[in-house]
Formats: structure tokens, C-alpha cells, sequence
């Protein structure tokens, strides 16, 4: 579905998880499938495209009276499904938690509210001008030597550990998650909302999905009720209802359709 770079940059690597190229082959006749949570927030920059966004829908169609645009895709907790008829030339970047920061913070701040937003890419930054008239090898340097111009250093370790303590133990209290950063719970769950895009309970269930995809497609011999129990649910209706709500299918159903993509496990459903 998507081609997936690693950045060169030893700095963008520390808050780029990946760049995602679309694969010509995979959309040429069109291509549905359904986005689940994922760790960070993305940027995706489109070629003549045509966008309509409805709710947690978005589809995408070749216009090429249209100039190129900017999608941010903020945190999102529910599904997404992604509508492309026919190929359009794309290109994302897949950010870490809170890496977006360090790069878009005014952006980010701007438009925190929308789940998913189309910008004229002219209006989001002009130095991304030259990115569709160079080929795919080009356009990795071209997002790179922007993301190096565009970067700003600014102190993030307490949420950033706050994240790194969820991923070790997604059952963390967020009391004890507050203790632990010598801040009051209060304060830790505003810059969390502010700087991850979610809740700590929210963000807590989309790192427990992704131990639990991990998990299944690491061991696919594993039964469900074992897949429950290892990855710390409470008891199978826990688990039942934490996979409902990530990805609004019957866990039953679910496990039987998703497909692994990419790196780090991305989970789709083709439709």
C-alpha cells in the first residue's frame, strides 16, 4: 500500500517514525481500507487531488485542476476510512508522539480541534513547492532538508517520558503516572491533551492495541483468549470492549480481516 522510508537524519529519526510514499499500483483502480489509532500524528502532501472529509471519512480523487495540499491527520482514538478513486500522487510523514512539535507547533496549535484537515499546500509552507516537480528519491531529500530548516528544540521530556512510561506498562494509574514526573495529575493530563492529542486513558488503549497486533501477528498460532490475557486486559468482556471501541468491528470479525502493512505492525483493513 505504501512504500515506507526510514529517515537518513539521526535527528529526524528521533521524532519521525517514517515517510510513507503511495504505491501507484496499490490505488490505480482505487483503494478503501480502514486506518486504526496509530502511535503519532501525520502530515500527507497530495499532488492534484480533490478532498472531502466527512466525519472520520476522507476521499480522495484526481483533480488536476486543484493545486497540491497539506492533510493533517491529528491523533485520532476511532477508525478512519480512507477512500482513494484512483492514484494520486502522496507522500506523508509519520511522526512519533509528540515529534510533530518540533517542527509544526504553530500549525499543530492551530487546527488541534480537527481530526483530519485539508490546506492548500502554498498557504501550509512555500518551501514544499519544489516537492511533486523532483522523483520519489528527490522528494526524501527535499522533505528532509525542510524538516532540518523547519526543526526547533523545545522541552518535551516530561511527556515524552510520560509516553515512554505508557508503552512499558499501559496499566499504569495515571495518579502514579503523574508521581513519577513530579506532576500534579491535573497538570499532566492538560499538556497531555495538548501535546499528544489525546487523553492519558485514551492514549493508554491505543498502546495496549498495538501490544495486543504485535502480539497477534508475532504469534499467530496464539487463541484470542490468550492474546486477552497476556496483553493485560482484565478479563475477556474487557477485551471484547477496549477492541470494539479502537476499531468498531466484533473482535471476532476484526481478527479475521486485518492485514499487517509496513513497518511497526500498521494494521488495515482492505474494504
Amino acid at each position: 500500500m505504501h512504500e515506507v522510508i526510514i529517515p537518513k537524519s539521526e535527528l529526524l529519526r528521533k521524532y519521525i517514525l517514517s515517510f510513507n510514499i503511495l504505491m501507484k499500483e496499490e490505488a490505480e483502480n482505487g483503494l478503501n481500507y480502514y486506518g486504526f489509532p496509530q502511535r503519532g500524528i501525520s502530515i500527507g502532501f497530495l499532488k492534484q487531488a480533490e478532498v472531502t472529509i466527512d466525519g472520520n471519512e476522507f476521499i480522495i480523487s484526481k483533480n488536476e485542476d486543484e493545486k497540491p495540499k497539506a492533510i493533517l491527520f491529528n491523533k485520532f482514538v476511532n477508525p478512519v476510512k480512507i477512500i482513494y478513486k484512483g492514484y494520486v500522487e502522496k507522500i506523508s510523514i509519520h511522526f512519533t508522539e509528540v515529534g510533530i512539535h518540533y517542527f509544526f507547533y504553530d500549525y499543530f496549535k492551530k487546527f488541534a480541534d480537527e481530526i483530519i484537515l485539508a490546506i492548500d499546500l502554498e498557504v501550509f509552507n512555500k518551501d514544499l513547492q519544489t516537492l511533486f516537480l523532483v522523483d520519489k528519491t528527490q522528494q526524501i531529500q527535499v522533505l528532509e532538508s525542510f524538516l532540518l530548516r523547519q526543526f526547533k528544540p523545545i522541552a518535551l521530556n516530561n511527556i515524552e517520558k510520560a509516553t515512554a512510561l505508557i508503552w512499558e506498562n499501559p496499566s499504569i494509574q495515571t495518579k502514579v503516572l503523574a508521581q513519577k514526573l513530579f506532576l500534579v495529575e491535573k497538570t499532566l493530563n492538560r499538556k497531555f491533551q495538548k501535546y499528544v492529542g489525546c487523553t492519558t486513558s485514551n492514549f493508554k488503549r491505543i498502546v495496549r492495541f498495538k501490544k495486543t497486533m504485535d502480539d497477534y501477528f508475532d504469534t499467530p498460532s496464539k487463541s484470542l483468549a490468550n492474546i486477552c490475557y497476556d496483553n493485560d486486559y482484565y478479563d475477556a468482556s474487557h477485551f471484547y470492549k477496549q477492541i470494539t471501541q479502537t476499531t468498531n468491528f466484533n473482535p471476532t470479525v476484526f481478527f479475521k480481516k486485518i492485514e499487517k502493512r509496513g513497518l511497526e505492525n500498521h494494521i488495515y483493513i482492505i474494504d
